[in-house]
């Protein structure tokens, strides 16, 4: 009878430990609508997530998407082809609490620079310098794959002696290496020689 007291006493205490555990470590959501800041319009799809990680969602019909983040994540990026991009860096993240309206600016249509200096290098030399100093020079970078590479346009300029990386949306890396796939906004490549 006593062995029994003290284990059923044994059990409680812990269930009630591990409940207090659950509570402390929760994770925080974000939720909100994502919105044509033109004309109030619901954006239906757009992607919603943390840079450099694989946690993300899509909106739905009315715009709608709820996301659950931690205290360390990385910056918050909302994006949807044909809008500008919007990002939160880590400390903007708590502020932004529940039913946020998030308003994306249409992305105008721009010309390509033109550029008067020839470009000697051919697109698989630049693709191959791309992807040694994006992806790593270790051997994991041989099980990574950027799947639209056909995204990201490069330039060398025989000048500054430079190569620059842009795209206009998402790259997207499969990891195999580590078993992820993310999406990744290049914002800013260069690479000096």
């Amino acid at each position: 009878m006593v062995k029994f007291f003290f284990r059923s006493k044994f059990l409680n205490a812990f269930y009630v430990l591990m409940l207090t555990a659950g509570t402390v470590h929760s994770q925080n959501t974000i939720s909100g609508t994502v919105l044509s800041a033109e004309d109030s319009t619901a954006i239906t799809g757009a992607s919603i997530y943390f840079d450099g990680t694989s946690i993300g969602v899509s909106s739905g019909q009315d715009g709608d998407f709820k996301i659950s983040y931690q205290d360390n994540n990385s910056a918050l990026i909302i994006t949807s082809l044909g809008y500008e991009t919007l990002a939160f860096d880590p400390s903007e993240i708590k502020k932004l609490g529940s039913n946020s309206a998030f308003y994306l600016p249409i992305k105008r249509e721009e010309l390509e620079t033109v550029y008067l200096e020839t470009d000697p290098w051919s697109r698989m030399r630049k693709l191959q310098h791309f992807k040694k100093e994006f992806l790593g020079r270790n051997y994991a970078m041989y099980d990574c794959k950027i799947v639209n590479e056909d995204v990201i346009k490069l330039r060398y300029s025989p000048s500054k002696k430079t190569m620059i990386a842009t795209a206009n949306e998402p790259i997207i890396i499969h990891n195999n290496y580590l078993g992820y796939a993310i999406r990744y906004q290049l914002a800013d490549f260069e690479l000096g020689f």
